[in-house]
């Protein structure tokens, strides 16, 4: 089974916890003193939390990880951006990069809060480029509408985050 950020869960001696991050088959919990690593299937759901679509990440699967590998190199040229719907979520995603990063989001940097007056749908994320000689199928179904080096999802821009890459200029 995999969790969400923030589900609550019981592991097989009855402690309750928080899920901080999880792949399917590893779970790193919040038991209250600190991250511990476990067996995903030793875990059961508590309670389900309901994660706002610009908060929540993509699963990492092991397609995704072989294409994230691809884009630490510097042939891949990777940048990451983030931009807010407007004021009222901004400090939503401020606050999770900074509790997955330790770093704060700097304005102009990778990181705009669109104006009321945009009528945006909805925060979004982007990751950028250069595109490989192939893609798994995982990946080919992230990619941005024209194919080719963009991928315009922001739960992937925080499973990246979360994977160590930083939101760039």
């Amino acid at each position: 089974m995999t969790f969400n950020v923030g589900d609550k869960v019981k592991n097989m001696s009855d402690r309750l916890g928080v899920i901080l991050h999880d792949t399917g088959l590893v779970s790193t919990v919040d038991y209250g003193r600190g991250q511990e690593k476990t067996s995903s299937k030793y875990l059961t759901l508590v309670k389900a939390v309901n994660v706002p679509r610009y908060l929540r990440e993509t699963k990492l699967t092991e397609n995704l990880s072989t294409f994230i590998d691809y884009l630490r190199t510097p042939e891949a040229n990777c940048s990451l951006y983030l931009e807010a719907r407007n004021p009222d979520f901004e400090q939503y995603i401020r606050d999770k990069y900074k509790s997955v990063t330790g770093e704060d989001l700097m304005e102009d940097f990778g990181f705009n809060v669109a104006p009321f007056t945009a009528n945006k749908q909805g925060s979004e994320g982007s990751v950028r480029f250069n595109p490989p000689a192939e893609y798994s199928d995982d990946v080919r179904k992230l990619l941005s509408p024209d194919g080719t080096g963009h991928i315009n999802r922001i739960d992937f821009v925080w499973l990246l985050v979360r994977e160590g890459f930083r939101v760039t200029r």
